[in-house]
């Protein structure tokens, strides 16, 4: 019996210190550091780490150390590059059973896979740091809800984004997160931007700018949100208060405060006034950024201010190192989708190898050969539909450019001016070119619809039925009247559309509704579709008449000019 006893008592010993080797106690260096990055002093955080010898510390304080690193990574922006090191992470800590530890690193499993491009793995890795949490209050959960908005606004889901930004505002709200509360309002003024309603977007973006300018006067978050409340007064063509808007922040901008995103907004801005010395200097401002993405924006910018100013020593540099930052561009696409394709992979074979047995293990050899011969294949027929795609766009483009040229020469509306070093540049480039140069001659708000639609019977259907909250349900016989109508007031203007491109019963009446100057909101009404439908109609016609992949106020523009 004594025996017995012993060997119990023997088993609850082992099991004890295992329980201690397997969570450890944590090193007081990484707590301070730990503490130090949640301080938003990331880089005194990293200078700690870099003292710890992370040899002599054990299994639990080495993950807990790999834990820091990624955390850090994130808060300083540095970009997150492979899985490899959160996966580890997070499987031990899954082993360990340590529960703030492993809800942590499924948050920043998140973040690693949304800055490598894995939205599905993003997503899987928020929802389970989310469910880990009880329903009080906390930081992090107000963090979660807003990365988990933001990939729902990159997929277009707009009501769940809404409710995620506004989950994430009442936790930012509670707990006091001033930047994390800054952004969630600008996000969510984003989505309401999306989905066209202009007033709550503008609301939600001036919120966001008084909380920031409260906080910290011209900060960078106050700074941020002025940029993007002028890109806002942009795309709403109201180009005077964009510019009363930046240069509010202008005497303020510098190198601390100022983002990439802040000087694009300003190059944007300075473009639409015209101001191009600004532009200009804005353009080599972001050039210092050593950003291929930036660099290409940069170039197209200063190519436009030297086409302007007719200087063709530098449109011929820039239209060369332009050409060169695309060429750039499409190679590391390449690279980043093979990439993304290992990621996926490996992420795959990684979770099922710490769940299967050793016996599992070889039949998961077969998968992998099989799953690399389906890879092969894929890729093989990713290139040739590129190639084949390549070659489409080039025709396409050669006979598009021909007919916007006859456009222009039987055009009394629209003078092009004559350019220069066009030999340098592709039949694409050319087509968009012409594209650029035509609905910068256009403002839409100068521009009135003619008498005779004003005064038509079909147009004062459809406005009463807009305003007298009537069904609006145009009907075949509406259709044809209002065809006939906007070509007597614009002769040609069908005969020049279908000469440009096919369009279908319902592109055609969008271009109609669009030579009327019916708002979003109206089309959508009269054609029973959603705004979001409207407006991705309008920015298709881009690419149908110039190969560009342009905005739906671009294409507005275009049909107005006609």
């Amino acid at each position: 019996m004594i025996r017995k006893l012993n060997i119990v008592l023997l088993c609850c010993v082992v099991v004890a210190v295992q329980s201690c080797m397997n969570h450890g106690t944590m090193d007081r260096r990484l707590f301070y550091a730990d503490s130090l990055a949640n301080e938003e002093k990331a880089d005194y955080a990293m200078s700690m780490l870099m003292g710890v010898d992370y040899d002599n510390l054990d299994e639990w304080n080495r993950h807990y150390y790999d834990l820091l690193i990624v955390k850090i990574n994130d808060k300083t922006d540095n970009a997150h590059k492979s899985d490899s090191l959160i996966l580890d992470v997070v499987n031990y800590f899954k082993d360990t059973d340590s529960y703030a530890e492993l809800t942590a690193a499924y948050y920043y499993g998140g973040r690693v896979y949304s800055v490598i491009g894995n939205t599905p793995q993003a997503l899987d890795f928020y929802r389970k740091a989310y469910n880990r949490l009880d329903d009080s209050p906390s930081s992090l959960k107000g963090r979660i809800a807003y990365q988990m908005g933001r990939i729902n606004l990159d997929l277009y889901q707009f009501e769940e984004a809404k409710i995620k930004f506004k989950e994430a505002i009442g936790y930012h709200e509670t707990m006091g997160g001033i930047s994390e509360l800054v952004y969630s309002y600008r996000r969510l003024g984003e989505t309401f931007e999306q989905i066209g309603d202009i007033d709550s977007a503008y609301m939600y973006m001036k919120k966001a700018k008084t909380i920031a300018y409260e906080n910290e006067p011209f900060g960078k978050d106050n700074i941020g949100v002025s940029a993007q409340i002028s890109n806002f007064h942009l795309n709403n063509y109201n180009v005077k208060a964009a510019v009363v808007e930046y240069d509010s922040i202008l005497p303020y901008l510098s190198k601390d405060n100022t983002s990439n995103y802040s000087i694009i907004a300003g190059i944007n801005v300075y473009m639409a006034n015209g101001n191009f010395n600004r532009a200009e200097i804005f353009a080599k401002q972001l050039l210092k950024t050593k950003s291929i993405q930036n660099d290409k924006i940069a170039y197209a910018t200063l190519l436009d201010i030297a086409r302007n100013r007719n200087n063709l020593d530098d449109v011929a540099l820039y239209t060369i190192k332009y050409k060169n930052c695309t060429d750039s561009l499409a190679k590391l696409y390449s690279y980043e989708t093979k990439k993304l394709r290992n990621t996926l992979y490996n992420y795959s074979i990684r979770a099922e190898e710490h769940e299967i047995d050793s016996d599992r293990r070889v039949r998961q050899n077969n998968i992998f050969i099989v799953i690399v011969l389906l890879v092969g294949i894929g890729m093989v027929s990713i290139v040739g539909w590129v190639i084949n795609h390549n070659r489409k766009l080039k025709r396409q483009s050669i006979i598009q450019l021909k007919r916007i040229e006859e456009l222009i020469a039987n055009s009394t509306t629209i003078v092009m001016p004559v350019a220069e070093n066009e030999e340098n540049l592709s039949a694409t480039e050319q087509l968009q070119a012409r594209f650029k140069e035509i609905i910068s001659q256009v403002n839409p708000k100068e521009i009135k619809v003619a008498d005779t639609i004003l005064n038509s019977e079909v147009y004062a259907k459809l406005k009463h039925s807009l305003y007298t909250d009537m069904e609006v349900k145009p009907t075949d016989e509406d259709w044809v009247m209002l065809d006939e109508v906007v070509n007597q007031a614009y002769p040609e203007f069908k005969n020049k559309l279908f000469a440009l491109a096919k369009l279908s019963d319902y592109e055609y009446k969008v271009c109609l509704l669009v030579k009327c100057k019916f708002s979003p909101s109206e089309m959508a009404a009269i054609t029973f579709h959603s705004k979001t439908s409207v407006a991705s109609t309008r920015s298709r016609f881009c690419g149908k008449f110039f190969c560009y992949n342009g905005v739906a106020s671009d294409a507005d523009k275009f049909i107005l000019s006609l």
